[in-house]
Parts: structure tokens; C-alpha cells; sequence
């Protein structure tokens, strides 16, 4: 996952730092990256524990649903599934912390844009129907990550005007293979509202790590 947020460098924020490299060096004719001898790592982190933020949350979901995440991965399930199960976790983990004030909007893409869940709280009354729809989302079209970015700068701009006191964050979640309308990096990138708090996720061990 990569964020636009900036990492504190306060050693006191977290509880466990550990930072793993693989001994292969990345494939560059595959990533095309400007560091000689570059290396993957995983960077693993554990937090403090802290009390639940009282501010108000805005959470914008953009899943895609494209045809490329039916690919099935090492462990027997496809992209799909690995998203939506993500998804369902973070939904029940705000029906369960009650004092969380979340809202969700959920929305799934290819080369067109699906409300599957519009903007509410969470909670026992309509979990049920949340993630049935949820469960509803399959894979379909082609990808078109520039649509989808625009998409969420238009549902920006309506929580500011009518909460402008929200804090909001988009998620982002795809294997970050544009089929379908820009591909440009530096065009898409600028597409994105830095604002607010933007987490990119990519699912399949294949997803475009440039592009994200």
C-alpha cells in the first residue's frame, strides 16, 4: 500500500519496526525504476495503541472490478475475492468500534463508475444489506484508473461543500492495470487531491507498482 501521508519520523509512534530485503534485485526491463542494485523489501510496523479519534471520517472506497481480477493468485483465489474480503473486514471493523464516526461510500469500476453503496454510517441495522451488495461486485470490463480518479475528486468536492469539517480519505483498491483511458503517470497523479488522505492498494503480485 503507498499514501500520500507523510511518515513521522517519531521512533515513539510505533511499538515494533522491522524492515526485511529480498536478495534479488528488482527486475528493472519489468519496473522501470531509477535506482541501481534495488532491492523489495517489507516494512513492518506495529503502532501504539491510541484512543479512537473523535473527528468525523469520510471514507471513499474505489474497488475495481475489471476483468483482470478474476486472476486467480498462488493461494487458490482471485483478485476479486482478495479485495472484497479486505473490504468486508474494514466495513464489520467500523460496525464493531461504535465510537468510530465513519461514513462510507462505496464504489466498484472498470470503464464505468458503480455507486454499490452510497454515502452512511455503519451499522447492526444495515450491515446485512451492505455487504450483500458488496458481495455483489464481480469482475467485468477494462480498467480505467483516470475515470475512477475523477470520480472520487467529484465526490471530494460534494462532502467539503456540504461537511467541510470531515476529514476524508479515499481508498483505492486495484491491481493498477490501466486498459482504458489515460495511462500517463504524471496526468493520473495529478488527478489525485492531496488534501486528503489517499491509500493506494494493489492486489496480485503482478499489479503495476509503478503506477501506484
Amino acid at each position: 500500500m503507498m499514501s500520500n501521508s507523510n511518515m513521522s519520523n517519531n521512533s515513539d509512534l510505533f511499538v515494533e519496526k522491522s524492515l526485511q530485503f529480498q536478495s534479488d534485485n528488482i527486475n528493472v526491463e519489468q519496473i522501470p525504476i531509477p535506482i541501481s542494485d534495488a532491492k523489495f523489501g517489507i516494512l513492518k510496523l506495529t503502532a501504539i495503541s491510541t484512543p479512537m479519534s473523535k473527528d468525523v471520517s469520510e471514507i471513499i472506497f474505489m474497488v475495481d472490478r475489471s476483468g483482470s481480477m478474476s486472476d486467480v493468485c498462488s493461494d487458490g483465489r482471485d483478485k476479486m475475492q482478495h479485495i472484497l474480503h479486505t473490504l468486508k473486514n474494514m466495513i464489520i471493523y467500523f460496525k464493531d468500534n461504535k465510537s468510530a464516526k465513519v461514513y462510507v461510500n462505496i464504489f466498484a469500476f472498470d470503464d464505468i463508475i458503480e455507486e454499490i453503496v452510497e454515502r452512511t454510517d455503519i451499522n447492526e441495522e444495515n450491515i446485512d444489506l451492505i455487504i450483500s451488495k458488496i458481495n455483489r461486485i464481480s469482475p467485468r470490463s477494462s480498467t480505467d484508473i483516470e475515470k475512477a480518479l475523477i470520480s472520487i475528486k467529484c465526490t471530494i468536492d460534494k462532502i467539503q461543500v456540504e461537511n467541510p469539517t470531515h476529514n476524508i480519505c479515499n481508498i483505492f483498491m486495484t491491481d493498477g492495470e490501466a486498459t482504458a483511458g489515460s495511462h500517463d503517470i504524471s496526468y493520473l497523479s495529478g488527478l489525485i487531491d492531496r488534501k486528503i488522505t489517499n491509500a493506494f492498494i494493489g492486489f496480485g503480485v503482478e499489479h503495476d507498482a509503478v503506477l501506484l
